[in-house]
């Protein structure tokens, strides 16, 4: 499993495989719009190793990923073209594609795992 990925990606990979792809073909997270359990979806814009783009959006109930999760993802030939597939959803299509030109804002999980970098893991020696 690609280890780089914050935990939700990893989370609804792990259990939603998708055809086209899985974690270890993520070359890089270039968007993500963060969502919520038992609510809005996350989305993701992922730079993959064979240098195709993937759109992949998905959402959990309040248990987590392992229980009741889904995800589907679609592949494109461009970040750009992969923003404007949720044409469906205009604010989402804006954020995703602000990313692409500033860069990817970092998770909550992100920004905990940086603030708490220098503090030893529990069972960590």
């Amino acid at each position: 499993m690609n280890e780089k990925l914050d935990y939700d990606l990893r989370a609804c990979l792990e259990h939603n495989v998708q055809k086209e792809f899985t974690a270890d073909d993520i070359e890089s997270v270039l968007a993500v719009r963060e969502g919520e359990r038992d609510g809005a979806e996350w989305v993701w814009v992922l730079k993959l190793k064979d240098k195709r783009f993937a759109l992949l959006w998905g959402g959990c109930d309040y248990t987590g990923w392992d229980c009741q999760s889904s995800a589907d993802s679609e592949i494109f030939k461009s970040a750009q073209l992969a923003c404007k597939a949720t044409r469906n959803a205009p604010e989402i299509q804006s954020v995703l594609l602000a990313q692409l030109k500033v860069g990817k804002t970092k998770t909550w999980q992100e920004k905990k795992d940086e603030e708490f970098k220098d503090y030893p893991r529990k069972g960590a020696e």
